[in-house]
């Protein structure tokens, strides 16, 4: 299992910021992780980004602004 914790931004995407490009994941875990003035706290993806997970885990994460995972669907 792959592990992204404990870490904070001062924007987006606490945990993982995609802008672009593809993210595959598989048996991850995102936990305690904050997005401190904006949108989320354990992920943030772009209109340019492709994110994939199978059996992801999410937990523990904090956006100040918004959602804990944001996506955009284009």
């Amino acid at each position: 299992m792959s592990t992204n914790q404990d870490n904070t931004a001062g924007e987006l995407g606490g945990g993982i910021f995609l802008a672009e490009g593809l993210l595959a994941l598989t048996d991850a875990l995102i936990a305690r992780n904050q997005a401190r003035a904006s949108h989320g706290g354990g992920l943030y993806v772009t209109p340019f980004g492709e994110f994939t997970a199978s059996h992801p885990t999410i937990s523990s994460t904090r956006a100040y602004r918004s959602v804990d995972a944001r996506f955009y669907d284009t």
